[in-house]
C-alpha cells in the first residue's frame, strides 16, 4: 500500500508539473502575440535600467554560487558590456511586456468604469487580440492628435 502511495503521489506530481508548463507556455505564447501585435515604443531608459537590474540580478545569483561578475567574465572572455549586450534583448521584451500588461490593464479599467461592469464581464466580452487592435488604433490617433496641434 505503501508503495503503490507512492506511486500515486509522483503520477499526481508529474501531471501537475505538466499542467504548470503548459499553462506556462500558452501563457508565454499568449503574450508573444499581443506583444507582437501591439505597436508600443519602449523608452531606452526603460531598457537601459532593466538591462541594468538583469546584470545585477546575474551578479547576484553568482555570488551566491561563490564567483564574483568579474570571475566570470574572466573566465568566459566576455566584457561587462558583452553582456549587457546580449541581456538589452531580453530586457527589451521585458519592457515591452510590461507596457502591453500595462496598456491592456488600463484599457479594461477604462471600460469597466465607462460600463460599469465588473472586470470578469469585460474579459469575457473581449479578447486580448481585440484589445491589442483597439490600443494599436488610440496610439495612430494620439499620434494623428499630437501631430496636428
Amino acid at each position: 500500500d505503501t508503495l503503490e502511495g507512492l506511486k500515486a503521489h509522483f503520477e499526481e506530481e508529474l501531471l501537475e508539473n505538466k499542467q504548470t508548463k503548459a499553462n506556462q507556455d500558452f501563457d508565454n505564447a499568449l503574450l508573444t502575440k499581443v506583444v507582437e501585435g501591439s505597436e508600443i515604443d519602449v523608452p531606452q531608459v526603460l531598457i537601459d535600467d532593466e538591462t541594468q537590474t538583469m546584470l545585477e540580478d546575474f551578479a547576484n545569483r553568482l555570488s551566491q554560487q561563490g564567483f564574483s561578475l568579474k570571475q566570470y567574465t574572466e573566465i568566459t572572455g566576455q566584457s561587462t558590456d558583452d553582456l549587457r549586450t546580449q541581456m538589452r534583448i531580453d530586457a527589451e521584451s521585458k519592457v515591452k511586456v510590461r507596457l502591453v500588461l500595462d496598456a491592456v490593464a488600463q484599457e479594461y479599467v477604462q471600460i469597466t468604469e465607462t460600463y460599469q461592469m465588473d472586470l470578469p464581464k469585460v474579459k469575457e466580452l473581449a479578447s486580448e487580440a481585440t484589445i491589442a487592435y483597439d490600443l494599436r488604433l488610440r496610439k495612430a490617433y494620439d499620434l494623428i492628435r499630437e501631430s496636428n496641434q
